[in-house]
């Protein structure tokens, strides 16, 4: 357990850097485009003010409204990259880092992989730190979004005239924006199912990494295979009820996907384990 940890403290001290940029990229794009976003509706309102001869805030807020959810809205519509565009950026790097966590130990003239697999240690330990260090890096991401939308509703309430405001709370925000759910699903259910096929689907993507440098240029192919016909296989019950014939619950959808996901949990983990200590050589 002592050198897991260690494991799992030396993947975050060789990524924190890039992460902490990650996430002040984050903040600064998230708020800054969100005060640019509401000057704008607020100068199209005084416009309209203006054209439509309202003399007051009150006035216009007897037939309008402007919501929280409809600054961030117009950012997107308008293609401000900062706002949903961060989430994206996170999102994409850490799907990298996936594939950097591992490629990394392979490169340069004194190859690190080899002192790692020569480890008085068992060599899974290699395989669960950096899922640990993933799985932390991605946690932290979406605590730092929580930390952030509070900020950008103080902002609303800051900018926007309180005759205009609409009363918003993080939970309704979440509930009806469509990135935001996905990313902070609203039940405890639905987080665990969204980061749990996530969870999934890092396990696999190590197993096929692990497949391409067992095997190299045959291993890519591999690699790629395997991969893709646990992807077809995740997203199978799913799709079940899509044919006619079928008529399954819900429930009976997610425990068949549940059922699914345990097994390629489990064939990934075992196959990993294969790899690692009998095919991956120093």
């Amino acid at each position: 357990m002592n050198r897991y940890l260690k494991l799992v403290v030396m993947e975050i001290q060789r990524f924190w850097k890039i992460y902490a940029g990650l996430a002040i990229l984050t903040a600064i794009s998230q708020i800054g485009g969100m005060v640019y976003s509401l000057s704008r509706i607020m100068d199209r309102i005084d416009r309209i003010m203006a054209q439509q001869g309202y003399k007051s805030y009150s006035e216009y807020a007897a037939s309008n409204f402007i919501g929280f959810a409809d600054g961030f809205h117009e950012a997107a519509n308008q293609a401000e990259p900062w706002l949903s565009g961060s989430i994206f950026l996170c999102i994409a790097a850490l799907i990298g880092y996936c594939f950097f966590i591992w490629y990394r130990d392979w490169t340069g003239k004194s190859t690190f992989a080899y002192r790692l697999l020569m480890l008085p240690t068992s060599r899974m330990n290699l395989f669960w730190s950096k899922l640990t260090a993933i799985m932390l890096f991605v946690l932290g991401l979406i605590a730092l979004q929580l930390l952030l939308l509070p900020i950008l509703i103080g902002l609303y309430d800051q900018i926007t005239p309180q005759e205009l405001i609409q009363p918003e709370t993080v939970r309704s925000f979440i509930i009806h924006d469509r990135i935001f759910k996905m990313m902070i699903p609203p039940t405890f259910i639905g987080f665990l199912v969204s980061y749990g096929t996530g969870l999934i689907g890092v396990i696999v993507l190590f197993t096929a990494i692990l497949i391409e440098r067992s095997y190299r240029r045959i291993g890519i192919v591999g690699g790629i295979v395997y991969a893709g016909l646990c992807g077809v296989l995740l997203l199978t019950p799913g799709l079940i009820n899509s044919f006619e014939s079928a008529a399954l619950y819900p429930f009976e959808i997610f425990m068949l996907q549940l059922a699914v996901g345990l097994v390629l949990t489990l064939v990934s983990i075992a196959l990993s384990a294969h790899l690692l200590n009998r095919k991956i050589t120093v």
